[in-house]
């Protein structure tokens, strides 16, 4: 299965929770990762770091989370471990083998210019595609590298994926979208929200549940527009990558789409 999704959208956190729904830490990693987290705040206090929601600082500089780390008993939680971010950059492509969904072979896909003509020529031989959403991109603009003008980062996407879903080669490729960080996006504090101005096509409540609302069928219309070609199905998932629970169900679901994918698949002689 082909991980892919915009930077940021939550690829590698997706590819971390995976690994420890797996394999549960031994006193040895914990070790390792206590001392990995405990530096990462060290870091974060000394620049006062600190972006908006989403931000690592926001998670690891809060007053309970402090305390906690500082703690000499300390030992690191999943949502510890899944939050912190990676050392050095990451690699353009990242594979895994979960046993938690049959061995299936995870592979993220980084976005890179022009990247999404190159993902078709790796894509063909995959069981599955999965497309992570950064619902959190909800209010920032990109440059569509092929008009070249700025665009909304979530309409930017949906093109994207509907490219992907009309692609001819793919059209026996059934396609998982994952709506991302719904956390963070419906704590977003409503007064300050002004989802309208960034979709004005929006006319349901101008909240965070009214928006996520929107936009669960703004992608539901893009996998319909696809599906009088396709001859695989579309799977849609609101979620938060750091719920270690939430993805254990949306790993089962994904499992049990690619089994059904294998088992309707056509067989030629």
């Amino acid at each position: 299965m082909v991980v892919l999704g915009a930077d940021g959208a939550g690829k590698g956190t997706l590819l971390r929770q995976a690994e420890l729904l797996d394999s549960p830490l031994d006193d040895e990693q914990r070790a390792v990762w206590t001392e990995e987290i405990r530096q990462y705040v060290a870091r974060l206090r000394a620049e006062s770091a600190g972006s908006g929601p989403g931000h690592p600082a926001d998670y690891f500089l809060r007053e309970d989370t402090v305390s906690r780390i500082a703690a000499v008993d300390y030992l690191p939680t999943a949502a510890d471990i899944v939050r912190l971010p990676p050392a050095t950059a990451h690699p353009p492509v990242q594979t895994y083998v979960s046993a938690l969904m049959r061995d299936a072979r995870l592979t993220v896909l980084r976005a890179r210019a022009g990247q999404p003509r190159k993902w078709r020529m790796q894509l063909e031989e995959c069981h599955a595609i999965l497309w992570v959403v950064d619902l959190m991109s909800y209010c920032r603009t990109v440059r569509d590298a092929d008009t070249g003008e700025s665009v909304n980062a979530l309409v930017h996407d949906m093109r994207q994926l509907q490219d992907l879903l009309l692609d001819n080669h793919l059209r026996h490729v059934p396609i998982i979208v994952m709506l991302n960080k719904s956390d963070l996006f419906t704590s977003l504090p409503p007064a300050s929200f002004a989802f309208r101005a960034h979709f004005p096509d929006h006319d349901g409540p101008d909240t965070p549940a009214g928006a996520l609302r929107h936009l669960a069928q703004r992608y539901r219309a893009v996998c319909a527009v696809a599906r009088r070609t396709r001859a695989a199905d579309e799977y849609l998932h609101v979620c938060s990558a750091v719920d270690g629970d939430a993805m254990r169900l949306v790993f089962d679901a994904v499992r049990d789409s690619l089994v059904r994918s294998r088992l309707y698949a056509p067989v030629c002689f």
